[in-house]
Order: C-alpha cells, then structure tokens, then sequence
C-alpha cells in the first residue's frame, strides 16, 4: 500500500502502479484518490476498464460524510470567521444541526433545530442559535457545499441495453431557481418583477448522470444568470456519454465542443438554429418543408445541417403531434409572445404542430423510440427538483432575517445533497426502484443518522440498515396500459409514437433475461 502511494498523484487525478503482486494479473493497476479535507479516498481497478467503476458502497460513503460534516466543516468555519472559538459550538456541530435538522424536519423552528443540537452533544437556545446564523455561516455553507459534490457518489444501473450503450453515462443538464428577501439583491440578484421572480433569487445548476445517479456539478449562480452562460453549460463529458439538455441550453458552439470530445447531444430544437438540408440550403419554411418529407406514420428522420455558417451535421426527427397537444402548444407560444411584448410569427404557429428534435446520434445507435425515451427521461431532473423542494422544502423558509434565510436555504441544499447520496447508494442501480419513496425513507431515518455521525461503525451499521429498508419497501409500481419510465428503459420498444395509442404487447415484465 505504501508503494502504492507512493506511485500515485494526490489530487484527484489517476497514478499507475506496475510492479507488485497484482501486476503478474492485472497488468497495471489505476489508482484514483479523492482528498475531502484531511481524508484520502482511495479506488483501485484494473487499467484495461475504459472509466473508474462508479459503484459506491454504503463503507464508502461513511468517511465521506464524517469527512464532510466533521473536519471539513470545522476548517471552512474557522476560515470564514463563523466559528473563531470552539468552547462548545463548533463548526462540524453547527453545520450538522442545521443540515441533519432541516433535512429531518424541513419546517422546523429554531427550538426543534436546536433539539437536534442536542443530540449533537450541545445545549444552546434559540436565540444563540439566531445570532450564529450570519452572512460568515451562509459563506461556510456555500464553500462546503462546493467541497461535497467533488467525490462521485453513485451506482450504475446496467440492466437497461439503453443505459449501457453510452458507456460515459447520460448527463442531464437543467436549473432550478430559488426565490430570496429583496435584502438579498446584492448579492443573488433576481430577474426583478416577473411571476415568482423578485429582486433576489439564486439559480442551482446539477449537471446529473441518469445512468449511475452521479452528480457531476452542483454550481450556485445568482437568478439573474443566464442558462447558456453558466458553468454547467461547458462542463465537459467523458468519452462515450450523451448529454440530453431543454432547448435553452442548445448553442452551435456547445453542441460542436462535445462532438469533439467524443460526446453525443440530444435536445429538442430552439427556433435560432438554422436547419438546412443535406444539399446546405437552409429550410426557410420548415413546417412546409415538415409535411413534405412526412410518411403516412406522420413522422420525420433525416440528416440536416445546423447553422447559418460553419454547419453541424446532425439528425433531425419531426413528431407531428395530435391536435389537442398541438392546441395546447400554440396556445403556450401565443403566451410567451404577449408576455414578451411581440406577436407570434406564422411559422410559428404551424410549428406548434410538430415536436423536433435534434441530435448526434446516428440511427444506427438510437431509434425513434428510444430518442423518445431519452427525451422524456430528461424530466428526471425536474423530478429531481421536485423532489428537493417538495421533500426539502427547498424554496420554503421560515424567518424574517434575510440572512437567516440564506441560511436555512443553503443548509437545505445540503440536506438534498446528503438525501440524494443516500437514495443513489441504496437502490439507484434496481430496475425497480421509487426514488420519492426512497426519499421519504431518508427523511425518516435522519435524526438516528445524525446521532452516530461520529462514530463510523455505527454509521456504517445504520447506513446499511436504512439501505436495506429502502431496497425492500421502496418500489415502484408496474403498470400495463401506461408504461412508467423504468419499464421503457428495459423495453424502449413499448414507447408509443406521438398520436400512438399506448403500446402493451405483454404482460410488464423486469425479467432481463428477456
């Protein structure tokens, strides 16, 4: 093992180690270590796997989490000035009082959170508990908030062809916006004066592996910051990876940067791109041009070219939609016109008719109806948002101080964060799995966690018990008419085409033998 150190370079990078008693059988060994403040995790695997094997384990996430919440915790709050003597409160206990008891409770009072301090080991009141919630906390928060989502925490699922065939992983990419006091607007400046938009809002922006649960970033930027602009946005991808993102995200020079890489894209298409065809000549009436190519099936699927100079080749695929779906999209660009002040175009009014997506994917590799599936996985994102603010309460706060606010916003995130971490290890690699269940299951489980957080075998024990609580109770129900995601992702071929009834050709069935 010392050798074996030795060989390697700390820092998150990979080392190689050819000599040794696994040498005569592996070849060379991969060595990958994660340094979370005065901890090391170390992964070993063979040289010849493409990737670093994403299957975290319950052991493995414990000295992440006393890592996180322990010593990582106490240095960020000596820096920031939140903690400058540690008689009784430290940094770890005051972090782990707010995370573990909003994550419990997401409504809980000052008095119900500093119940949890006591548990913690520590008596306070709860206006003690006030006077520490300050601008030094929320910057100790937001730095250690950007210390957890370094390691890769996840487990990925191989039961689905489709999950496997992009062996880099399918990477969604969305944002949330979390609405803040008008005292805020300094510092998180909002979008000011739109529905739900005020003067202050803070934007999350995941970038998430839907194939092993990962989180790959997790970056906060004020509301007012655009999409396409963000960190998130340029992320780059490992090799073999698809990236499925909304219409906002799409940009030629993106799109082009992960082609290169050796990345493949999937969205649905934003009226700026230029479609041109095989030929270079751009499409001017592309709703005319739509119905032209259609085949009695209703549907579309040729090569074009994207942009207006240096084209992207791509594929493009045009679902014309029933007429209630296409009423209620027309109705949809009629409002974002008058709510933008302007009056909707013609062509785009006949483009409510059809659902077009864009993507590197050759037909060879993807089907219509796994782009299908692909494209409505993408709400697991929002679902994922869903999650955080109707289990978290994410958005929700209960104080008048603004910075007591920004306070129990963060601590929240980093609850979802720990939540999500738990639910991934527990289950996220079963075909069966209920994630809001799962997380139910967390929320539950959260005050015996927070009382052993110290003690690693004991967090390894509960650890572990929670996951098989999870894995035994939380599972999703199968449905025949209406397949639930899960159930296409084992059988993509069950993907109704838009205007399709339903397709239910056998009883549903998880058997992967099949």
């Amino acid at each position: 093992v010392p050798a074996l150190f030795r060989a390697s370079r700390v820092g998150g990078e990979q080392g190689r180690h050819k000599t040794g008693p696994w040498a005569s059988r592996q070849g060379c060994l991969c060595v990958r270590l994660t340094r979370i403040g005065s901890c090391v995790m170390v992964r070993v695997y063979p040289s010849d796997q493409e990737q670093e094997p994403t299957m975290t384990s319950m052991a493995d996430l414990c000295p992440i989490l006393q890592a996180v919440f322990g010593p990582v915790a106490d240095r960020i709050a000596r820096q920031t000035g939140c903690v400058q003597r540690a008689l009784r409160l430290t940094g770890a206990t005051l972090v782990q009082t707010l995370v573990f008891g909003y994550r419990a409770n997401p409504t809980a009072s000052l008095a119900e959170l500093t119940q949890m301090a006591a548990r913690l080991g520590v008596t306070i009141t709860p206006q003690g508990l006030a006077q520490r919630c300050t601008a030094p906390l929320a910057e100790t928060l937001r730095r250690l908030l950007a210390v957890a989502i370094q390691p890769t925490i996840g487990r990925r699922a191989e039961w689905s062809p489709l999950l496997a065939a992009f062996p880099g992983g399918i990477w969604l990419v969305d944002s949330t916006t979390i609405s803040l006091p008008d005292d805020l607007a300094s510092d998180w400046p909002g979008c000011g004066g739109g529905a739900g938009q005020g003067a202050a809002a803070l934007k999350v922006h995941p970038v998430f592996d839907l194939a092993s649960g990962a989180l790959g970033r997790l970056d906060l930027t004020p509301g007012r910051a655009s999409d396409r602009s963000s960190v998130a946005q340029h992320t780059p991808l490992p090799p073999g990876s698809l990236r499925v993102h909304d219409r906002q995200y799409v940009t030629l020079a993106v799109l082009r940067d992960l082609q290169a890489s050796g990345s493949d894209w999937l969205s649905r298409w934003h009226a700026t791109i230029q479609i041109a065809g095989a030929d270079g000549i751009a499409w001017t009436e592309l709703a005319q041009r739509l119905t032209q190519l259609a085949g009695p099936d209703g549907w579309v699927d040729v090569p074009v070219l994207l942009g207006a100079h240096a084209q992207l080749p791509a594929r493009l695929l045009a679902f014309r939609l029933p007429p209630e779906q296409a009423d209620r999209q027309r109705a949809e660009v009629k409002r974002r016109a008058q709510r933008a002040g302007y009056t909707a175009s013609d062509q785009a009014r006949a483009l409510a008719d059809w659902l077009l997506v864009i993507t590197s994917v050759s037909p060879e590799r993807l089907s219509a109806r796994e782009v299908l599936v692909l494209l409505r996985a993408r709400w697991q994102i929002e679902r994922l948002f869903r999650r955080w603010k109707q289990h978290g309460l994410l958005a929700v706060w209960h104080s008048a101080a603004s910075e007591q606010i920004l306070c129990e916003v963060l601590a929240k995130l980093l609850g979802c964060l720990l939540d999500h971490w738990l639910v991934v290890v527990a289950c996220w690699e079963l075909p069966e799995r209920s994630l809001d269940r799962a997380s139910r299951a967390v929320g539950a489980g959260m005050i015996v966690l927070a009382s052993v957080v110290t003690d690693a075998v004991a967090l390894t024990r509960e650890l572990e018990r929670l996951a098989d609580i999870i894995r035994a109770t939380c599972r999703i129900t199968r449905r025949r008419a209406r397949p639930n995601l899960l159930q296409l992702f084992a059988d993509p071929t069950r993907q109704p085409l838009p205007g399709e009834s339903p397709i239910d050709p056998r009883p549903a069935t998880f058997d992967l033998a099949a």
